[in-house]
């Protein structure tokens, strides 16, 4: 038995990986990363326990099963059924997380941003999920070309991260719990990181933005790495901006 994989059958097909409590490198540090922004320093050390996270993003086909519970129109585009699902709101991948513990009997939810920057990176700060060079044939970006979402895996295991997670750079955005803040251009929880400053509270209004994590398939390289903090709105949806889950 892999105690680093577990397999959920029902109600959906999902792959979870393990993640090992301890610290790691969160953020960035200028000197290293030449394209760090304000928003990702200082690099610190922050202390998770363990948790498992989803090897994929959420797909067409698995958020599909959720939308049909909840009698959601929900249309999977021809020949994209293992593409990341996209044009789901924060709010609604709040809602399939709650959808799937229930039916699970686990406890589902969204990463922290602390808690998906771990799961791309590892605990030694490297840059991109492969390491500390960027390498446009390991993950679906701007710069590689394809101009749309790809499947799943697609650039695995060469793009995986240290825990064998796959497609947490490029392909699509991805929401996390945390809060960015009310204004785009000004984040109100800085680094330091700390869970419980607030900023993983859920009830936080829609006026208050989310972190994104990731990069897309129509964002170049900047953006596609594990310490890159992005935002948006819990009500927005776009063809860019998908999703993927964490049990505890």
């Amino acid at each position: 038995m892999n105690n680093d994989l577990i397999v959920i059958s029902r109600p959906i097909e999902l792959e979870l990986i393990r993640i090992p409590a301890g610290e790691f490198w969160m953020g960035s540090d200028k000197s290293q990363d030449g394209s760090a922004g304000d928003e990702e320093c200082p690099r610190h050390r922050v202390e998770l326990g363990e948790f498992y996270i989803a090897r994929t993003p959420i797909t067409h086909r698995q958020y599909d099963v959720f939308a049909r519970f909840i009698q959601k129109k929900f249309d999977v585009p021809t020949g994209k059924a293992d593409h990341p699902a996209v044009n789901v709101s924060w709010r609604h991948a709040v809602w399939f997380c709650n959808w799937l513990s229930e039916r699970t009997e686990k406890k589902f939810c969204l990463p922290s941003e602390a808690q998906w920057e771990k799961a791309a990176r590892g605990d030694d700060g490297r840059v991109y999920a492969w390491g500390n060079e960027w390498d446009g044939r390991k993950a679906n970006t701007m710069d590689g070309g394809a101009r749309m979402t790809t499947r799943v895996g697609m650039y695995s295991p060469q793009g995986d991260s240290p825990f064998g997670v796959a497609d947490m750079l490029g392909n699509v955005w991805e929401w996390t719990s945390s809060v960015w803040g009310k204004d785009s251009t000004q984040a109100k929880f800085k680094y330091p990181y700390n869970a419980d400053d607030g900023r993983e509270d859920l009830n936080w209004g829609d006026e208050y933005l989310r972190v994104i994590r990731g990069g897309a398939f129509n964002f170049d390289r900047v953006h596609a790495r594990c310490a890159m903090r992005y935002r948006d709105a819990p009500y927005n949806w776009y063809w860019n901006l998908g999703f993927r889950v964490v049990m505890k």
